[in-house]
This record gives C-alpha cells, sequence and structure tokens, in this order.
C-alpha cells in the first residue's frame, strides 16, 4: 500500500468481508438475529440482500456499523476491523427510517451535515449533490412540506456528501414515486461505474434485478443462497421449438426422459427440456428423425419468483 494514499488494505481483496457473524439477544430464552454469516463483497461491485422480515437484514447493517455489537465472529470494512471508528472512514449509511427536523430546509439540514463532517465549501457540496439527484428547485422548501419520496431523496443527498467509498442502503426505495425508483437505480449504476461498493436491501425486487451484480437470501439469520443475478434468472430448463415436414405428422418425434413435451400446434412442436446436459443430445435426436429445428431457448424466472422458491423452501424444511 501506499504510505500517502490514505487507503487502508481490503482483506483478501474484499471491500466488505463476513467471517461466521453472530447476534443473539436476551437471556433467559435467547433469540437469534444472525446465525454465523460468511459474506464477501468485492470492491465496486452492488450486493442486494433479499429476505422476509425479520430475517437479519437490518441487524447486518446495524453490526457492520458498529451500532451493535456481535455476539461472535468479525468484520471488516475496507481492510479495517469493525467496530473500530476507522472502520467508518469513507462509509455512507442511509437506513430505512429517519427522523427530521421539519422546520429546517433542504438546504440547511444537508448544509449542516456538510459541516458536521468537515467538509469544505459545504455550500458548494450541497448544490453540487442537489443537482447530481435532480433536486435543483428544493433547497429552500421546509422538510415538513416535502413527501416521504423527497425526503428520502434528500437523505441519498445527505450520505452522498463528501469522500464516499461504501454505501449502506436500507430500503432505498421506500416511498419513491416511478421516476424517484428510475433516478435512484441510474444513480446506483453511476456510483458502481464510479468503483463505488454498495449493500443495499430492499422488497422493490425490480431494482435488485437491474442493478445487483449479486444478491443473496437471509432467512431466519442464515444466508441460503447466493449467487450472481443472471445465474439465478437461468431456470435450467431450455425450451426447443421444432418442425415436423409435411406428411410425417404420423410419425411425430417420443420425447426422451427428462423431456416434457408441449402442446403441438399443426406440424410445430415444443418440447422442453430440463437438464442443460440433454440438450444437444434432445436437438440431435429430432434432426435425425427428420425435424427442423426453429427455436432453441433458455427460460428464465424472475427474483420473485427464485425468492419465492428459496424462502418457501426453507420455510417447509424447517417445519
Amino acid at each position: 500500500m501506499n504510505p500517502g494514499s490514505g487507503r487502508a488494505p481490503v482483506v483478501n481483496g474484499s471491500a466488505i468481508a463476513i467471517e461466521g457473524l453472530v447476534k443473539r439477544v436476551g437471556w433467559w430464552t435467547p433469540q437469534i438475529l444472525l446465525d454465523g454469516l460468511d459474506l464477501e463483497v468485492a470492491p465496486g461491485r452492488i450486493f442486494g440482500l433479499l429476505g422476509p422480515n425479520g430475517a437479519g437484514k437490518t441487524t447486518t447493517f446495524k453490526l457492520l456499523l458498529g451500532l451493535m455489537r456481535p455476539t461472535a465472529g468479525r468484520a471488516f470494512l475496507l481492510g479495517r476491523e469493525v467496530p473500530h471508528p476507522s472502520s467508518r472512514e469513507g462509509v455512507g449509511f442511509l437506513p430505512e427510517v429517519v427522523i427530521h427536523p421539519e422546520h429546517l430546509t433542504v438546504a440547511e439540514y444537508l448544509g449542516f451535515h456538510a459541516r458536521l463532517r468537515g467538509l469544505s465549501r459545504p455550500a458548494e457540496k450541497v448544490a453540487a449533490v442537489l443537482q447530481r439527484l435532480e433536486m435543483t428547485a428544493a433547497p429552500h422548501r421546509l422538510l415538513g412540506q416535502c413527501s416521504k419520496g423527497m425526503r428520502q431523496r434528500v437523505d441519498l443527498a445527505r450520505v452522498l456528501l463528501g469522500d464516499i467509498r461504501l454505501l449502506f442502503l436500507d430500503e432505498p426505495a421506500s416511498g419513491l414515486d416511478p421516476l424517484g425508483q428510475k433516478m435512484l437505480k441510474d444513480l446506483l449504476l453511476q456510483l458502481r461505474q464510479e468503483g463505488i461498493t454498495i449493500l443495499l436491501s430492499s422488497h422493490a425486487v425490480g431494482i435488485l434485478t437491474e442493478v445487483c451484480d449479486e444478491v443473496g437470501f437471509l432467512v431466519r439469520g442464515r444466508l441460503v443462497r447466493q449467487g450472481r443475478v443472471a445465474d439465478l434468472l437461468r431456470s435450467g430448463a431450455t425450451r426447443l421449438r421444432f418442425r415436423v415436414p409435411t406428411g410425417a405428422e404420423a410419425a411425430w418425434p417420443t420425447p426422451p426422459a427428462g423431456v416434457l413435451a408441449l402442446p403441438r400446434e399443426g406440424q410445430q412442436g415444443w418440447w422442453r427440456v430440463l437438464a442443460p446436459a440433454d440438450v444437444a443430445p434432445t436437438v440431435a435426436a429430432l434432426v435425425r428423425q427428420g425435424a427442423d429445428i426453429l427455436e432453441v431457448t433458455p427460460e428464465t424466472t424472475t427474483l420473485d419468483e427464485v425468492f419465492a422458491r428459496v424462502v418457501g423452501g426453507v420455510s417447509e424444511g424447517s417445519a
């Protein structure tokens, strides 16, 4: 590391490194909020935490930010061990719920936070971040007169004041209308291009699908599944569309094991191949039987459907 750079080493090349993090509360019958969480997030990536209410998402944020002490395990942010105060340098946090001083204007509120962080030329920094979030008409509006969505954007502006390298966002889309959600999506993608690492949780699964490199499913304090979004959205099945030559309908191909025949239409047929390894042999078998292959399409799913399967599977397994 360059001694003059001011940048700390990153544990195993990770911006976030979590090892066996546990949080229990209570004494007589302790409640487990987090149960041995292991997680690494590479620098400049966006990682989304998905899970039902009470799964441990907010607890994870609080432990990483030193707002709670873990029962066991450890964590590092940008190479600095939590909860040492240096671990919060260059870190921004937007909680799900923020209490605002309603008598302050947007500019006064942001200016206070800019001065609190010791930023030089705070008025210029406030103006710049408001422009970035398309809020140039908002500086003189009282916070008490702002909608929930507008307050959420104000707090996004507050978080982005200063030199941020790591960002924690807990339900950042809460209260945002469709235009606000698009602004948030564009902002997150831009921040990733700037090399900022982002850990976020949200029930707005559409935003997670569009911005996250990876997501993890947190259920009852455990990370039960994680992976690249593109991989998770592949169902594993493949749909084949083929055509049988005129006059050959009587010798219609018979699907092999592991292949489902869907309703056919005239000379066209559709098969659903369940295992990726069976796609090439199935195509070859159709060609040998004289069929023309019209389409080979990997099936996709949605993150909502993956979430339902993962959470539902854990619930059934523990019933």
